[in-house]
């Protein structure tokens, strides 16, 4: 069956002003946000997920934000982890904006930005970035579909104080 938040983001889990660990073979799978976040959302807080998967999850296909994860004006730690097979407008696998992002060893794969019948804001089918400081270290990204950055989309601003470090 499938989770849905219809008024707010969050399909599978939602976090305000908080601190969530998903850990230990946790699986969050086919959820739906209406809004942002159809696996998790997570803003102004801390969201760390270690041996983990997020797949299957989505966020509205019209102002949806993140597929499987979206994470605002906080910190994301993604290590040792799958995010698979999630699909938003924006940021098809992970959303993040105004964010400290962290990613180590961890896969990205087969995510998708929008429907692909509308262009216009079909950005990061893997990974969607925005204002942030991220450190991308010892992973995969593969095999996802945006119409700008179908692996990673950094908009508005530059890398500075970023990484991206081949496996």
């Amino acid at each position: 069956s499938m989770n849905t938040a219809s008024f707010f983001q969050g399909g599978g889990i939602a976090n305000y002003l908080g601190y969530v660990d998903v850990r230990n073979n946790s699986l969050i799978s086919n959820n739906h946000g209406d809004s942002s976040g159809g696996g998790i959302a997570s803003e102004y807080g801390q969201l760390s997920i270690s041996n983990s998967t997020i797949m299957h999850n989505t966020s509205a296909l019209t102002f949806g934000y993140g597929g499987g994860i979206y994470a605002t004006i906080g910190s994301l730690s993604l290590v040792e982890s799958t995010v698979h097979d999630n699909n938003a407008e924006v940021g098809g696998g992970i959303y993040s904006e105004g964010s400290n992002v962290h990613i180590r060893q961890s896969t990205i794969s087969m995510n998708v930005a929008g429907d692909q019948s509308d262009p216009i804001y079909n950005d990061g089918g893997g990974v969607h970035l925005l204002g942030c400081s991220a450190s991308i270290y010892r992973s995969t990204i593969r095999d996802n579909i945006g119409d700008n950055g179908g692996g990673i989309y950094h908009g508005h601003d530059s890398l500075e104080g970023s990484s991206i470090t081949d496996p």
